[in-house]
């Protein structure tokens, strides 16, 4: 089975890559923000397991989050960032007894700040801090909207704007390290972004690939559970377009999706997202 059409990913599983997603290596203007209230959800039946073949799960699991997400400049160079999936559903359903069970919970939130390296350049480089704090359920075996773990991710990110015609567009590239408590294995992270704005502003278009890289090796260590979205020694490569709408100058909506290259001790199938954004002022993007 070709995994590129039928099989999509979570890329939000690793929370890390949603607190630099709107503003690629600038920060934040003093007095500016960006907030979004977004809903993610999956409904899966199947999962990569650690040789990254996919393969059924023993029961079809949903995950439904509800997410804060913010930027705000406390100077031209010093941008807060927050993520907090403030309410979690999730179940676990046996495909033949149709027997199900569920909780309500928070998730794991993160907190962290972004520095501006340069100031008024073509490519803009900035140096995030970002700590992901354990606040979700962690106690079940599928029914889990964290991982129990404390993360402390250092992130590096260049970005460079571009004119195509009348449109005016962005790429960036990013990498960096995320330090995992307990017994989780520490991660490398890394991807590419581009996008486009278009119809005088009204349309954004944005395309990411993104990735993790366990580091070490270990697959019969008791916190991997391929069906699960907490796994330990996850890994992934993973597109993920996105396209908002800007409903006025500070208020929009985002509909977004990933598709999955390849995978491992994570699930393997469709997931949706969609999003109300508010904002004030505009990141600078030099050319």
């Amino acid at each position: 089975m070709p995994i590129l059409p039928k099989v999509f990913i979570l890329l939000i599983c690793s929370h890390i890559f949603n607190l630099t997603a709107q503003a690629g290596g600038w920060p934040q203007p003093k007095g500016s923000y960006y907030f979004k209230i977004s809903e993610w959800w999956i409904v899966s039946d199947q999962h990569f397991n650690n040789q990254g073949q996919i393969e059924a799960n023993l029961v079809q699991y949903g995950y439904y989050a509800t997410s804060l997400y913010g930027e705000y400049g406390f100077s031209n160079r010093l941008t807060g960032l927050v993520h907090f999936p403030f309410l979690n559903y999730t179940y676990t359903q046996l495909p033949s007894t149709l027997q199900k069970q569920s909780i309500w919970r928070t998730g794991d939130a993160d907190i962290g700040i972004k520095y501006g390296l340069n100031f008024n350049k073509p490519i803009a480089w900035s140096a995030s801090l970002i700590l992901g704090f354990p606040l979700g359920y962690n106690e079940g075996d599928a029914l889990m909207t964290g991982d129990g773990e404390f993360n402390q991710a250092l992130r590096l990110e260049g970005s460079g704007g571009f004119r195509l015609k009348k449109n005016e567009g962005w790429a960036g590239v990013y990498t960096g390290y995320n330090r995992r408590s307990g017994d989780f294995t520490d991660e490398m992270i890394f991807g590419v972004e581009a996008g486009i704005n278009t119809s005088n502003d009204r349309l954004t278009f944005t395309i990411r690939l993104d990735g993790i890289k366990a580091i070490g090796n270990d697959p019969n260590a008791t916190s991997v559970n391929p069906q699960s979205l907490f796994s330990n020694y996850k890994e992934y490569l993973g597109l993920s377009p996105e396209i908002a709408l800007h409903m006025s100058p500070s208020w929009g909506i985002t509909i977004g999706a990933g598709t999955a290259f390849y995978g491992k001790n994570i699930f393997a199938s469709p997931s949706f997202a969609v999003g109300v954004f508010h904002k004030k002022g505009t990141v600078p993007v030099e050319r």
